[in-house]
């Protein structure tokens, strides 16, 4: 990691920090598989950019982050306890009229202002009965006082067998009992983050407000603009399956920007089609209209956007892989090796996402702390170095060290293709170089015999010559596109 100022560090956003996503994965997969997958996005996030940028909902309603806090967080990134943590906090300006009534509770600094803020915002009851962090606890909407819910229990998938009420904060032995249990350790876990802000351990700042559509600029759209470029982007790459894509068209011209709105729409839509629209489908449906918010999102904070397309698909529901995301244009379409090879070689564009190796989130997720540290501390930023040389072949240099550092080795099988590939060419070019010697000596032989010859015994002995080992290791690698995506459309200014 860099030690410019935080202001010079590329910032990157990470779609699936959404707190329903974090509690979508914490259900599906229980507590400890969720933090080792959001753990392995966390660090290929530091690697690429450096430095994370998460909004409040994120941080103080994500399951994630509350379940493991500051020290957690440090934890995993290989750094000392009472570190400060790449992390810069986007929080809703504090207003005059958003002080508390009492003047004995007001905080005395604007920046303690504007924590507690961001925290009596969460904790209100109407935030509450939203809570993405509850239902990742409770592992179901959450209800308000009169027992009754949204109707939207679609919004979380069936837990899986690894979890259990109060995930995160308890054993299996020890399940929190009561919603009210749950409630009070979101609160201990939001004030520990409020705490670590306070203390400058991470760097909270004001979000930035959209620009009004009379000041619309390339790197400073209106809201609408820039939702309306990602929507076109979105309905264009939709599969050729019929239904997927005319809901994902009717959800995305919709001209409301809210959230709240997006999962009215999708109710209407389920109830025109019947039972044809489970709460899988309608999961996708919200994830279709969230990525092109949060690609607004990143553009309007001079941010860049990761998305991981593997862990939403797990997240989402059992059984919804990489082609169920194609039909709703949430995956990039799948490459062949030739075009894999060639996209390595190919110029940066910021208009074409960018694809993380798939050899990356394995490795980050199997590193241990100390190891990763080691890694960052060791690597340049991969978006820096792309910008550097206008090319993506230090995503592919990523790849390449993380595997040498945390792989557990080459295996017998590809050790023994790299012999064999070269010991098939030092043989080769010595058969050919005796065969060119017997030719030379042969009566009657014409002088020009030995040149085909000797072109063969040349090239052969380059090819003997190659590093086998190193190419087999880019070849074999696992196809990128299907990991993850960088977007470089935001931070346009940098």
């Amino acid at each position: 990691m860099g030690t410019d100022g935080v202001d010079d560090r590329d910032r990157i956003r990470v779609t699936n920090f959404d707190p329903l996503q974090q509690a979508q994965v914490w259900l599906s997969r229980g507590p400890e598989k969720a933090t080792r997958v959001l753990t392995a996005m966390l660090r290929t996030a530091i690697l690429l950019g450096e430095e994370l940028v998460i909004d409040r909902n994120d941080l103080l309603d994500g399951i994630y982050f509350l379940s493991l806090g500051p020290e957690g967080i440090a934890h995993s990134l290989g750094l000392t306890t009472g570190a400060t943590l790449p992390i810069t906090l986007l929080c809703e300006p504090c207003e005059p009229q958003d002080l508390p009534d009492a003047p004995s509770v007001t905080p005395c600094t604007e920046l303690e202002r504007m924590l507690d803020l961001q925290l009596r915002t969460v904790s209100a009851p109407a935030y509450a009965r939203a809570s993405s962090a509850f239902g990742a606890l409770i592992g179901t909407e959450p209800r308000d006082p009169t027992g009754s819910t949204s109707g939207r229990e679609w919004l979380f998938p069936t837990p899986g067998p690894s979890w259990f009420p109060g995930a995160g904060f308890t054993d299996p032995y020890h399940p929190i009992s009561s919603e009210r249990k749950a409630g009070d350790a979101i609160a201990v876990a939001r004030e520990g983050w409020r705490q670590a802000a306070s203390h400058g351990r991470l760097k909270a700042t004001p979000w930035k407000k959209w620009s009004p559509v009379s000041e619309y600029t390339v790197s400073h759209p209106s809201m609408e603009d820039a939702l309306d470029i990602q929507r076109r982007t979105i309905i264009s790459s939709c599969g050729p399956h019929e239904k997927p894509a005319r809901h994902v068209k009717e959800l995305l011209t919709m001209t409301s920007t809210s959230r709240k709105a997006a999962l009215a729409r999708i109710d209407n839509l389920a109830e025109g089609d019947g039972p044809g629209i489970d709460g899988v489908e309608r999961r996708l449906l919200l994830e279709t209209w969230s990525r092109p918010y949060n690609q607004a999102l990143a553009w309007k904070d001079d941010c860049y956007l990761l998305s991981f397309q593997i862990a939403a698909a797990g997240s989402i529901g059992d059984g919804v892989g990489l082609p169920r995301l194609r039909q709703y244009g949430l995956a990039p379409a799948e490459e062949t090796r030739w075009r894999r090879m060639l996209r390595r070689r190919a110029r940066l564009s910021r208009d074409v996402g960018v694809a993380v190796e798939g050899e990356i989130l394995d490795h980050m997720e199997a590193a241990s702390p100390g190891s990763f540290a080691e890694m960052a501390r060791a690597t340049e930023p991969v978006i820096t170095a792309m910008q550097k040389r206008q090319d993506l072949k230090p995503m592919l240099n990523l790849a390449l060290t993380s595997r040498r550092r945390f792989d557990q080795g080459r295996t017998h099988a590809e050790t023994m293709r790299a012999s064999l590939l070269r010991g098939v060419a030092i043989s080769s070019a010595l058969l050919l170089i005796t065969a060119m010697t017997l030719l030379k000596d042969a009566p009657n032989s014409p002088e020009w015999a030995p040149l085909p010859l000797l072109v063969a015994t040349t090239v052969l002995s380059i090819l003997a010559g190659l590093p086998w080992s190193d190419i087999l290791d880019v070849m074999s690698m696992r196809p990128s596109s299907m990991s993850a995506t960088l977007s470089l459309k935001g931070a346009r200014n940098r």
